[in-house]
């Protein structure tokens, strides 16, 4: 697999500010994103996120329960949000102005400031690029949990 192409959302123009966090108005702006084929970019996101990434929340959260589909699914969803809504270079971690980040436009979890970030990175990516069975994010997107007692 060679470095894919970067998508730049068009209408995410210098100015431009996703709706306040944790907002209903947030919600439905990056449910409903869609890349430049017309797929829905949350729902193929979701799709691509490694099973070991939804492990970890799983095994932090379960308390001893077993996973059920419905569960894998909404922490699938939870987790590709999260991905979606607060951007980050996986490259240089810049994240100062998001209307110049693109995302992967193969697996819609990576976003990159630059086609050179993406090249640096893509050692690393390509890993969990589109597969199912790639390894843990440990990057500037890794999962951070702290569990309270």
């Amino acid at each position: 697999m060679s470095v894919p192409e970067l998508y730049k959302i068009p209408h995410e123009v210098p100015g431009f500010q996703i709706p306040p966090h944790g907002s209903p108005m947030q919600v439905q702006y990056i449910t409903s994103l869609k890349m430049g084929n017309g797929e829905n970019m949350f729902l193929k996101g979701v799709n691509n996120l490694p099973i070991k990434d939804i492990e970890k929340v799983f095994n932090v959260t379960s308390e001893g329960e077993e996973p059920t589909q419905e569960k894998v699914t909404h922490l699938a969803q939870m987790l590709t949000f999260n991905l979606l809504a607060n951007r980050i270079c996986e490259q240089c971690g810049d994240k100062r102005d998001l209307t110049k980040l693109s995302i992967c436009g193969s697996c819609a979890l990576a976003w990159y400031c630059s086609k050179e970030c993406q090249e640096r990175h893509w050692a690393t990516h390509k890993l969990r690029c589109c597969k199912k069975d790639g390894p843990l994010n440990t990057g500037y997107q890794a999962i951070a949990m702290v569990k309270m007692k």
